[in-house]
C-alpha cells in the first residue's frame, strides 16, 4: 500500500522537542544508563540521528508526533512491555520491514545498497560505515548529520549506514520463507506468526558495521527494551 516515509532518521533536535513537550524519559534514562540520547558517549550535533532509543521509545515518539499533527495514534502503549499496533491508523508509526526494504531498494529494484541506482561513486562517499581501508574512510568516526550523504533515488537519506533503524516487525529468521506462500498485501511479521519471538527487526546497518550489513536485504534485530548508541529510527504513515 501507499505510504509516506521520513526523508531522514529522527534527529536529536526532533526528539528533544518531544522530550521537552512531554517530560518523557527513555528506557535508558529510567535505568540510569551511562549512555542515553543526551549523552551517547560521543559528541553529536542536533541534526545527527537520535540514538540510545529503544523500540518502545520510538513508538512513544510516533504517538506524540501523531497527536501534534492531529492524526490518530498508531500505538496503544500499556506499560513498559505491551504495545498494540494499529497500522490502519492515520498517524505515524515505524516502517514495516517490507516498507523499509521497498524504499531502500528504490521501489523494489533490488539494488545491493540504497545508493547503487545513483551515479557510480565509491561506497565510502555514499554512507557512514566501518571501512577496513583507513585510506578510504568516509570521514565520520561516529554519527553524521542526517543529510551529509546523498539521498537515494527516492530522495530518502541514510537508509544505509549511520545508525540502525527500528522496524515494526518481530524478528524471525525464516520470516520471508514463512510468508512466501501467503496472500499478504502489506506483510508484517507479528507476534502471533511464530512462537518465542522476543526481538524486533532493525535495518540499514550503522557506523560500527562493515559494508555487508548496509545491504538493502541485510537484517538485524534487538530486544524492544534495548538501546544502543548506533540505533535510531525514522517514521512512516499511510498515504491518505
Amino acid at each position: 500500500g501507499a505510504y509516506y516515509m521520513d526523508a531522514t532518521e529522527v534527529t536529536r533536535a526532533q526528539f528533544a522537542g518531544f522530550a521537552r513537550d512531554t517530560g518523557y524519559e527513555t528506557v535508558a534514562e529510567e535505568n540510569n544508563a551511562l549512555a542515553t540520547w543526551r549523552t551517547p558517549g560521543f559528541v553529536q550535533r542536533m541534526d545527527d540521528p537520535v540514538v540510545c532509543i529503544s523500540w518502545f521509545d520510538a513508538a512513544a515518539y510516533c504517538n506524540w508526533r501523531s497527536e501534534q499533527a492531529g492524526l490518530e495514534p498508531c500505538y496503544d502503549i500499556e506499560g513498559d512491555d505491551s504495545v498494540i499496533a494499529v497500522r490502519a491508523a492515520t498517524g505515524y508509526r515505524l516502517p514495516t520491514e517490507a516498507e523499509w526494504e521497498f524504499a531502500a531498494c528504490g521501489r523494489g529494484i533490488h539494488d545491493r545498497h540504497p545508493w547503487n541506482a545513483l551515479a557510480a561513486k565509491r561506497d565510502y562517499n555514499m554512507a557512514n560505515f566501518r571501512s577496513s581501508d583507513s585510506a578510504s574512510g568516509d570521514g565520520w568516526e561516529w554519527t553524521n548529520p542526517v543529510k551529509v550523504f546523498p539521498a537515494n533515488a527516492l530522495g530518502i537519506y541514510g537508509l544505509g549506514g549511520n545508525v540502525w533503524e527500528w522496524c515494526e516487525d518481530w524478528y524471525f529468521a525464516q520470516a520471508y520463507a514463512a510468508m512466501q506462500n501467503r496472500n499478504i498485501g502489506n506483510p508484517c511479521f507479528d507476534s502471533h506468526d511464530a512462537t518465542g519471538l522476543t526481538r524486533r527487526v532493525m535495518r540499514g546497518g550503522s557506523f560500527r558495521n562493515d559494508l555487508d550489513l548496509l545491504r538493502c536485504a541485510s537484517r538485524g534485530s534487538g530486544h524492544p527494551l534495548a538501546f544502543s548508541n548506533h540505533v535510531g529510527f525514522r517514521c512512516v504513515r499511510n498515504a491518505e
